[in-house]
């Protein structure tokens, strides 16, 4: 079975903040590929950000 959601970003081992990217329509991972490079500064600590997957999608 394929995972629904793929890590975008994580910071500490127990996320205070969980974040779910959903993509626009026919959007996929390749629009937030960027986003896996985050600067640590740039969000709280203990964040954990997701992006949801469609099926058919980036598998």
């Amino acid at each position: 079975m394929n995972q629904v959601f793929k890590t975008l970003y994580q910071s500490g081992a127990q996320p205070l903040e969980i974040w779910i990217i959903c993509p626009f329509a026919g959007g996929s991972l390749s629009a937030f590929k960027t986003w896996m490079s985050l600067d640590c500064n740039a969000l709280a600590k203990e964040t954990l950000v997701l992006l949801a997957t469609y099926p058919g999608r980036d598998h």
